[in-house]
Order: C-alpha cells, then structure tokens, then sequence
C-alpha cells in the first residue's frame, strides 16, 4: 500500500513539474530598432535572459545565429526584406516570439564605399556589382564621397568608362591600375591629386583630361597605356613624375602650358609612336631618359628657361633632325642625344649664355658625329675628339670643352687652349703622354678629374681668371709641381693662385709631386689642400694644434675631412686659421672635430665664404673659445648647406647683416645655441641667437631641433621662413616675427612645446600648415592684421588658449587649424571667413562660438563644428573686431546649446562680461545660463564691466 501511495505521489509530482515548465516565462521580445543608415546596420535593445539572438530574413534560405543586438544589412541587394528576430533564452525561460522589421535597400550604383574622417565623408573602396559605363556617385547616404582609395579598381575588368564624382580630392595609388577594359576617364575639377600608377596598363585608355586643379602627373601613371592618343595638360601641370608616360605607345603629340617647370626622368621613354613635343616657356630640368627611345620624335621646343637637360634625354630618338638648346641652359648632361641617328644639325648656346657644362658623348652615333672625319665642334663647344694620335692640338674659336673630350689622348703631348672658358670633367683624364697645357685669361673653371693620371703632366697655365679647380682635377699628376702651374708666363713660378680663385675641389692635387710629403698642413701655393698626420714619416703624435698659416687665401674642399679617421691616435685642441684667408671650402672640417674633445676654433676675420658641410658634426668645436660664441666675420656673405650640422658645443651665434640667406641644415640640431652652461666656478654663460638686420631668408630646416633657443625675435630685414625652419625648437617661449615676414611655412614652428607668446608684424599673410603644431605651451596669439589663411593643423594642441579672436580678413580655415584647444571659452569668427574645413576646432568643448556672419557659409565644412560647441551667428563685433557687441536671438541662434542652457561667456579684454540686455546700454536681463528663455527675434546687447 505504501509503495502504491509512493508512485501516486511521485506521478503527481511529475505532472505538477511538467505543468510548470509549460507555465513558465518567455523571454521579453526584441524591441527599439535602428539602423544605422551609414553603415546599414540594424540594432535592437539588447533582452535580459537572452544568450543570442536568431535572424531571419526573408529570401535567404537559412537563419543566422548573433550574441550581438545588431546584424550588417549592407550586403543586400536592393530591395524590400522583412527581418525577423528571435531573442533566445539563456534560462529557463522560452525563447522570444519573433519580432519583424522592414528594411528597404535602395538602389545604389553598386560600388563600394567606407566612412572616413570621423564618419564626415566616404571613400570609395571598389568595384562591388557595378560595371560597363560607371558615374559614381558624388554623396553616399547623405554623405559626400571625397576620395577613391590605393587599388580601388586595380585588375578590373568589368569598367568601361568612369565619371568621377564632383567632391572627389584624390584618387589614389594604383586606382585603376590594370582596368584593361577602360576607354575614357572624365575627372571633376574637385580632384587635387593623384596615386602614383594610378592608371598604370590601362591599355584601351585613349585620351585623358587634367582638370585645372592638379599640378603633378604622378609617377607611372599612364605607363604602359598603350592605346593612350591623346593627353590635355591644360596651364596648371608644373611637374610630370618618373615613367608618367613611358611606353605609351599610341601618344603622338604632347603639349604644355607655361606651368610645366619639371619632367621627371623616364617621363616619356619609349612613346614610339610620339612625333611632337612643345614642353612650354617654364621647363628648367628635363631628366635623364625623359624622352628616351621615342624613335618617331622630330619636333622638339624646349621653351625659353630650360637649365638641365638630363642624361640619355633623348637617346635614340631616332627621328630628330635638327634641336636648338635655349641660350638659358646651363647643362647638358652625358649622352644626351646618343643614338639621334638623324640628328644633323645641333645649335648650342652662344659663349656669352649660361651653359657651363656639356657631357660626355651627347652626340655619339648621330649624323654629326657619323660624318665629322675628326674634330666635333659646334658652337664654340668642343665634343669630341677622334684622332687618338695627335701629340700636338692648338685650338681656335673653341670657349668649352666637353666631358671627357680628350680623353685617353695617349699621344697627345702639347695641348694649346687660350680661349677656353670651361673645361668639363675628365676632359684629359689619362693622357698619359701629355706635358705641356696652356690655357689664358678667358679660362674660368677646371673640371673635377680633369687631369687625373696625366702622370707626365709637367707644365700648365691656368691665366687669372681661374675661379674653381674641381675634385682630383690634377690627381695622380706626379710630375706636376706647385711652381709649375703658372697664370700667364710659363717662365715665371708664382707662390699665389689668381685672386678670382675661389673652390678648390676634393684631393684636387692629391699624388702631385712633392705635395703632402711633410706632416701637418698641406699647401699648394697660397692654398690649404689636406693634413698629413705624419704616420707614414714615422712620426709618434701629430701636432696638438692645426694652424693655417698667415698667408692662406683659401682652404681647399674636404681638406680636413675625418682626420682621425684611419689615422694614428692623436687629438686636435685648436683649429687657428689665420686671417688671409678668404674662403673655406665644402666639407672642410666635415666630422674633423667629432672625436669628443674640446677643440677651440678661431675663424678668420677677412672670412667670405663658408662652404657647405664646412664643420658638419663637429660637435667637439668651441667657436671663439671657451664662451663658445660662434660669430660670423663680418665679411662674410655665404654660410652653406649643413655648414654647422651637429655642432653642439656651440652657445652663442651672431650672424651679420653681410649674411643675406641662412641655407638649408645650417644649425640643424645645434642643440646648445641659447642654452645655459655651468662653468664650474660658480659662473654662468647664457648662450643665444642673434640676427643682424640684413638677413633676409632662412630656409628650410635652418635651426632644426635647437632645443635650448629661449627668446626668438626675427628681424625685419627677413622675408622667408623655410619649412620646418625651427622645427622641434622645444626650448623657445617667446617669439616675434618681424615686419618683413609675409608667410610662415608649413611645420616652421612644429613642436615648440614651450612657446608661450607668439607676435606676428602685420606684413604675414599666411600661416601654413602645421605651422605651429604641438605649441601646447601657447597662451597668447597676435596675429597679423593682414592675414589671409590659416593652414591644416597650424595651432593643433594649444590648449592654454582661452580666447581665440580670428582677425577680420582672414578667408580660409584649415582642416584641424585649431583642435584641441582644450581650454578656449570664446571664439570670434569675422564674416571675411569664407571656409573652414573640417575639424578646425574639434576638441574645443568649452567653448563659445560668436560668428559675425548670418549662418554658416556654403563653403564651411559640415563637421567645421565636429565638437558642436554653441554657436551664435550674427553677431554685431566691435569696430576693431575683438569683442562681441551684440546679437539677435531666435529660435536656433544659439544652436548646439547645452541641456542646463548654459554657455560659455563672450570674453572682452580688460573687461567682465555680466549678461545680455534688451537695451544698448541697458542692465542685465539675461545671463548664459537662463539665455534660452530670451524671446526670439530680440536683439541682445553685451554688458561690461571695466576690470
């Protein structure tokens, strides 16, 4: 009876459990879509209990499984679907009754496209299902479409034709590379830039247009266009990239505008079927191989301001008869026109023309060379010469002589030149027999190589009029001594060069008899050409000082370069060069005075010139002595490229009013100019940088990374300021730009981190990009009252600006001119400003924004605003556009307010804002925090007072 009670039990106790769970809950339902239309990605609120979530839609086949509230719906065609979602229990709970949604996907052009900068605008990515006859599409949902990215269609075969959209900046690398099928191309006006091989191997491309927006023809972007006929540069192309058009074999005419100032090298190599090309009135560098094998070539205009014609430029441009080179170019390189198997007739610029510099074999295998039985001259240009045997050549109307013209003369014994002018490199390198040259007073320049392994050479008269000798121009001339180089009479030795000398190139008589048998300096008549450290004399230390001595008149290029460097173990502690000399040459010092030891250095008061790289890294070097003071004579005119590189020692620098341009790395990384050193003693020296009232340009990366300059004051005497010229000049705080100034370059002031002050002379107009970037330290702006531009990223992260007063004149606002100013409550914009671009003032999020303008111009970026700080339009300024006046209230002025209705307050200088009031005059009806309650269509008035 018990065990009967038991199983009763029990089955009633199965069939109450049974009973509940089919009672039990459900999970609650999806519920609160949303698509996001950017993207087409449709979300839900995420349900307590659920573990995942089931999707179905309608026309697929198969449910899909999510732990994630949100599904991507962008890979539907167009069409009309009903999606259905299913919240699945985790518990015991039943799953979710289904929850439905219709998602209708329009009909786009099937390309495809990603959100970029900050979801502001796409970018169009691929190919997706489009093909044949393309017209992207100039917005995509809802926003513009401003680029196509690197591949974006490189290897398509499914294009045909392509209009690129209307906002479309650039386009880039390999963009359409290898779209064999494409045949036209329309660009919008909006386009800026292209990819390099951006069309590459487009071979039914047949023509192309510029748009008037682009200036560069990137490298290889037509190369291998085979079918390419015809190209429409328009006037605003100056530069046309390396391979830009090579192997296009169907081009037969290329014309440019008076903008063209650069083709790169290869640019039109192998255009078979090219018969003209007009290169416009601006070209000034042609590069090597630029016309390269275009065999059906004839007609060539090189413009009026051509200055280098590259090497192999038009080799075996098979076609040209006749080419006249401008009388403005200066060189023509090696093998210039090699192979021109037609070429007959070759006009060169006249003796008085800036051509200095003809090359090897430029017209090797042409008909002037074919038909010429010895000697090829062609307007006073010696080229070449074909008789190996002559021992005796004396030359009339001749004023240059080419690239290795004599060359391996190995009977020529007496060379008579008067008349010469220049004398190009190797022009007698290895004549091994050659003895006596005589050159006269119109002789003005010595090539580098020009006698090297001329070992008879014995006697050479250079005239007074030589200006340079350049690198090994006498090397290995063993029988050639000092007093056997003569100006005019080669009966009287002389102990001076001529005074018009000023270079003498590297080694330039290196292997000359007796030169550099002696330890120590090494002369040639009044010049210092190298340091013998006395090793090989079996000498145990070199002398511990480096004394030019008086007399000098100039130190010859790289004489002292690295001299401890393979040499015996010595130390150089003082550099005296005495005050005859004139000109130091390239490299003179270049990482001579780098060994870690102080070595003082005295330069020479009747100093001219400083060469470039003249004491590159020599960080050891204690200019003017132990205050390292490193003064420019005030004779001086020319500081060259890098001159100063790395020389850390120095504290001090005067530069002279003689010094008119601060080239390019001349201080680059002196980290000491302006800084303070602990002498020890319990003194001090405080270094700094000084410029004279004469400087007129500093160029690119002058100071670059001269990290302990305090106070900055350029003079107004300057009128440039290169890119990057001050560059990581972290130490700077204060800095004042003079009058003369009209543009701060890009990155002039990047990373100033310290610079608090910034006051700018009315003469500055714009500001570049990143001028002052990362200038986190800024609390004070002036700017120009004639400033026009303010670049991208010019102020990036200064943040310890609290009012920001854009001056009335100013048109343009770069891309991110002002973000993250962290801590500005009060930005004035004047109705000169046209546009602005996006994220100019992002980050700045408490801040105000009074505009004098009605409403935002058609040009403002729709994200000028991405941090939607307050805005106020129309706002009356005061006469000198400082402060704001007055303003009319209305239903979205202010716009983006925030939810407690407060803002923050206009600032006045010199003043405290109280509130607004209804009355000009009037007393405080309103502050920030209740303006919202102003009635619209009110005008409100400010309300100060004096502090």
């Amino acid at each position: 009876m018990k065990k009967l009670i038991s199983l009763i039990a029990l089955t009633l106790l199965s069939v109450c459990l049974l009973f509940m769970v089919s009672c039990a809950k459900t999970v609650d339902e999806v519920s609160n879509f949303k698509l996001d239309t950017d993207t087409l990605t449709l979300s839900w609120d995420m349900v307590l209990g659920a573990k995942d979530y089931t999707v179905s839609i309608s026309g697929e086949e198969r449910e899909k499984t999510t732990k994630k509230a949100k599904i991507e719906l962008d890979y539907l065609d167009p069409g009309t679907y009903e999606i259905k979602v299913r919240a699945n229990s985790s518990g015991e709970k039943k799953d979710s009754d289904w929850a439905s949604y219709t998602f209708v996907r329009e009909e786009e052009s099937g390309l495809r496209y990603k959100l970029i900068n900050n979801k502001t605008e796409y970018q169009l990515t691929g190919i997706g299902t489009a093909s044949g006859d393309i017209v992207m599409d100039d917005t995509y949902r809802g926003k513009p479409v401003t680029s196509i990215a690197d591949k974006a269609f490189s290897g398509s075969s499914k294009i045909t034709s392509f209009v690129v959209g209307k906002y479309v900046k650039t386009i880039g690398k390999s963009a359409f590379a290898k779209c064999t099928e494409l045949t036209s191309v329309t660009i919008s006006d909006s386009v800026t830039s292209f990819g390099s091989s951006c069309f590459q191997s487009c071979g039914k491309l047949k023509t192309f247009t510029f748009p008037s927006s682009v200036t560069t023809v990137a490298d290889y972007m037509f190369s291998r266009c085979y079918a390419l006929e015809t190209i429409n540069f328009g006037n605003s192309i100056e530069t046309v990239g390396t391979y830009a058009f090579s192997n296009c074999d169907s081009l037969t005419t290329v014309t440019f505008g008076d903008s063209l100032k650069f083709i790169d090298e290869y640019a039109f190599s192998s255009c078979k079927a090219l018969t003209t090309a007009n290169l416009g009135n601006s070209l000034e560098t042609l590069g090597a191989y630029a016309f390269n094998k275009a065999s059906l070539l004839s007609n060539v205009t090189l413009g009026a301001s051509i200055k280098t014609i590259g090497e192999y430029a038009f080799a075996e441009c098979s076609s040209i008869k006749s080419l006249t080179i401008p009388e403005t170019c200066e060189s023509i390189s090696n093998y210039a026109f090699r192979y021109c198997t037609a070429l007959e007739e070759l006009k060169l610029p006249s003796v008085e023309s800036a051509l200095k510099y003809v090359g090897y074999g430029v017209v090797f295998n042409t008909k002037i060379y074919n038909n010429a039985e010895n000697a090829i001259i062609i307007d006073g240009w010696y080229l070449y010469h074909k008789n190996k045997e002559e021992p005796n050549i004396a030359l009339s109307g001749v004023h240059g002589i080419a690239h290795g013209t004599f060359n391996n003369c190995d009977s020529l014994i007496n060379f008579d030149g008067r008349g010469v002018k220049y004398l190009c490199h190797e022009a007698f390198s290895s004549c091994d027999k050659l003895k006596y040259v005589y050159f006269d007073n119109n002789l003005e320049s010595i090539g580098s190589l020009a006698f090297k392994g001329c070992k008879e050479l014995y006697v050479i008269t250079i005239g007074s009029k030589i200006k340079s000798i350049g690198d090994y121009a006498f090397s290995g001339c063993s029988k050639l001594a000092a007093d056997h180089i003569y100006e005019n009479d080669q009966n009287k030795a002389t102990t001076t060069f001529p005074a018009t000398l000023t270079e003498i190139g590297k080694d330039a008589f290196k292997g000359m008899n007796n030169v550099g048998s002696q330890p120590g300096v090494i002369y040639v008549k009044d010049w210092a050409v190298g340091y013998n450290a006395g090793a090989s004399m079996g000498f145990a230390t070199a002398p511990s000082q480096l004394v030019v001595k008086t007399g000098t008149r100039g130190i010859a290029n790289y004489s002292f370069s690295e001299m401890p460097v393979g040499q015996i173990d010595y130390t150089i502690f003082g550099v005296d060069i005495a005050d005859s000399v004139l000109y130091i040459g390239r490299g003179a010092f270049y990482k001579a005075l780098a060994n870690g030891y102080a070595t003082t250095v005295k330069l020479p008061k009747s100093l001219v010139s400083i060469g470039d790289y003249a004491f590159y890294g020599a960080y050891g070097a204690y200019f003017g002595g132990m205050d390292r003071t490193l003064t420019i004579p005030a004779n001086t005119t020319y500081v060259g490229r890098s001159a100063f590189y790395g020389c850390t020692s120095i504290l001090t620098v005067n530069i002279p009013a003689s010094v008119k341009e601060i080239a390019p790395y001349t201080f680059y990384g002196c980290v000491g100019i302006g800084s303070t050193f602990d002498n020890e003693d319990g003194t001090y020296t405080i270094g700094s940088l000084n410029f004279a009232d004469g400087v007129t340009t500093i160029r690119e990366k002058a100071f670059y990374g001269c990290t302990g300059i305090a106070y900055l004051n350029i003079p107004d005497s300057v009128t440039s300021i290169g890119a990057r010229a001050f560059y990581k000049c972290t130490g700077i705080k204060e800095l004042t730009i003079g009058a003369g100034v009209t543009e701060i370059s890009d990155y002039a002031f990047y990373n100033c981190s310290l610079l608090e002050k910034v006051t700018m002379s009315d003469s500055v107009t714009s500001i570049g990009n990143y001028a002052f970037r990362g200038a986190s330290a800024l609390t004070t702006i002036k700017f120009s009252s004639s400033l026009k531009t303010i670049g991208n990223y010019a102020f990036f992260g200064a943040e310890y600006i609290a009012e920001l007063v854009i001056p009335d004149g100013v048109t343009t606002i770069g891309a991110h001119a002002f973000r993250d100013m962290k801590r500005v409550h009060s930005i004035i914009i004047p109705a000169s400003v046209t546009t602005i671009n996006a994220h100019a003032f992002y980050g700045a999020t408490t801040t105000t924004i009074y505009v004098e303008a009605n409403a935002s111009m058609d040009n403002w970026n729709v994200r000028w605003n991405s941090s939607f700080a307050p805005v106020i339009t129309g706002c009356t300024l005061s006469s000198d556009n400082t402060y704001v006046e007055s303003f009319v209230k209305k239903g979205n002025n202010p716009d983006n307010m925030p939810n407690d209705g407060s803002m923050y307050a206009p600032i006045r200088a010199g003043y405290e804002f109280l509130g607004f009031s209804t009355k000009q005059d009037g007393s405080v009806e309103y502050t920030t925090k209740n303006l919202s309650t102003a009635p619209s269509g009110k005008t409100l008035y400010t309300v100060w007072r004096a502090v």
